[in-house]
């Protein structure tokens, strides 16, 4: 599966430039702080079942110029593909489930097992890209799907 994709990204911005408060030009933007001292701003632009734009801001918590901008359009940040991203994570989650159930749950260190167990959700489940390009345009916003996976392969 192909997909449409662009991404311009504005690195070593420079301090005479000083691009700084951009909450006042992107009322709706969202903050992201990291551990590591990096915080990221994002702006979530049109999102519809076409494409999602994103626009991220990149500084350190205490700088007064942004140091890097980002600007991405995406089929991947599309609803639609978050639709049938949800889609494949909720099939994926049942396949696991089944094949532990009637298989054996593997541990981390069982590789050969841990193959066949990806072997029968892609059976079952096939590849994201073929769900993408079953869902239907609705402009619906998806159904979210988070994947647990914290003690065991079929967490």
């Amino acid at each position: 599966m192909e997909y449409v994709e662009a991404q311009l990204t504005l690195g070593a911005v420079s301090g005479f430039a000083c691009l700084n408060n951009v909450s006042k030009i992107f009322p709706t933007i969202e903050r992201l702080e990291a551990t590591d001292g990096a915080l990221e701003q994002r702006y979530i632009g049109r999102h519809d079942d076409y494409t999602g734009v994103t626009v991220e801001f990149s500084d350190f918590v205490g700088a007064r110029c942004i140091l890097a901008i980002q600007i991405e359009q995406s089929d991947k940040r599309s609803m639609r593909f978050e639709r049938a991203m949800a889609s494949f994570n909720r099939c994926d989650a049942r396949a696991r489930k089944t094949f532990c159930e009637t298989k054996g749950a593997p541990t981390w260190g069982e590789g050969k097992k841990l193959d066949m167990m990806e072997n029968y959700s892609a059976e079952i489940c096939g590849e994201v890209g073929e769900i993408y390009s079953r869902e239907p345009f609705s402009n619906e916003k998806a159904i979210p799907y988070e994947r647990r996976r914290y003690g065991s392969p079929c967490d």
